[in-house]
């Protein structure tokens, strides 16, 4: 499987577990997309519903407080739907699209990384 496809479908999994369906919903859309066209996939990633500020899917923070899931589980799940995010938006540039707003999450994903690994 793409690496595209194998992000996706981990945020998809991601936003099921933590009963975010309609977004889990999108990630099936958007793979569906990246298979069939890939100049349109790359422009509806390249655009604020992805990477704009609140309510963004890089805005989206993995929590429930009705869910029992462990602040360690919880912690890890972000880590993860953030590799996704920073492996989506390297494979986003190297196909020849910028995005400001994207290039500044990804960077505070990495230094988030970084602290976290240097704890």
């Amino acid at each position: 499987m793409e690496k595209i496809l194998e992000d996706l479908a981990v945020m998809e999994q991601l936003f099921r577990k933590y009963d975010l369906i309609g977004i889990a919903n999108l990630m099936v859309k958007y793979a569906k997309i990246y298979q069939d066209d890939r100049s349109l996939f790359w422009s509806k990633v390249n655009s604020i519903d992805w990477w704009g500020g609140s309510g963004s899917i890089a805005d989206i923070n993995l929590y429930r407080d009705d869910m029992v899931i462990s602040n360690g589980e919880r912690k890890a799940d972000n880590r993860k739907l953030r590799a996704a995010l920073i492996s989506i938006y390297r494979e986003m540039s190297n196909t020849g699209y910028q995005n400001e707003r994207a290039k500044s999450w990804v960077e505070i994903f990495m230094e988030w990384e970084h602290n976290q690994s240097s704890a």
